[in-house]
């Protein structure tokens, strides 16, 4: 999967940071997600921010709210865009 999602480079990547969402389990494997952070560190902007704060209330932070928050929260959504000139 990983070698499949690095050759397309995608312009947008969403990231569900809800542990039902990933099924983790105790032994997992989680390589998956030291190559999210490096592709997020070095080819991807953040361009939305669903933050799911209660049953009740949801932020959504767009654009310039959006970029510079840093990596993804308890039950966020998060919406990555590909910066233009990024090769890798």
């Amino acid at each position: 999967m990983i070698r499949l999602l690095g050759r397309t480079k995608q312009k947008y990547l969403i990231f569900f940071n809800m542990q039902s969402s990933w099924r983790i389990a105790r032994g997992s494997a989680n390589i998956v997600f030291g190559w999210f952070v490096n592709q997020l560190m070095n080819n991807y902007h953040t361009v939305g921010i669903i933050d799911i704060l209660s049953p009740e209330f949801t932020l959504y932070l767009w654009d310039r709210d959006a970029d510079g928050r840093g990596l993804p929260e308890q039950h966020d959504i998060y919406i990555y865009e590909r910066i233009a000139d990024s090769g890798g």
